[in-house]
This record gives structure tokens, sequence and C-alpha cells, in this order.
């Protein structure tokens, strides 16, 4: 799989890549803005490219965080037994 860790996609994606890592997965998400937070979670298979015209206006008053799914083909990652559903939902919560 390529590493997309730096790609901005023609400049339609201006945010600083940041990852958390659980069980040798990273989950790769935007967290951006300050104040009470807004979670933004994309369906299969998309990916938080999805959100990438939300963010910049909801960040001005609230806190965006959007997670991809780890294994989501918009990063590097593997797919491994933590990172089905269930093993998704539990790291969402950390």
């Amino acid at each position: 799989m390529a590493d997309l860790t730096n790609e901005t996609f023609g400049g339609t994606w201006p945010y600083k890549p940041q990852f958390y890592e659980h069980d040798g997965v990273k989950l790769h998400y935007v967290d951006e803005g300050e104040g009470d937070p807004i979670v933004m979670l994309h369906g299969n298979p998309t990916w938080g490219y999805l959100y990438r015209n939300f963010s910049p206006a909801l960040s001005r008053t609230n806190r965006c965080v959007v997670p991809d799914h780890m294994g989501s083909a918009s990063r590097t990652s593997r797919w491994t037994s933590s990172t089905r559903w269930r093993g998704t939902s539990r790291t969402l919560r950390r």
C-alpha cells in the first residue's frame, strides 16, 4: 500500500497528518479548532476526505475530529483483527 502520509491531493487536503497507533496499526485523524468537539465519522469505503469542506467552517467555533477507520485505504496501515468494526469502535473510545 502506498504511503500517503504527506499527500495533499492537489491542495484539497491542507490538514497536518496526525496518527494514533494501537496494536501495530495506525489510525489517521484530523484534529482542528477549539471548543466543543464535533466528531465526524465516515462510512465504508470512504475516508475523512469526505469532510474536507465542512471542517474549515466548523473548526472556527468547535474542535473538529475526523478519524479514518483503522485499515482505511487513505493511509498506511494493515488490516488485522483490531481493524475490524469492534476493534475500531474500541479504539475510537480511547
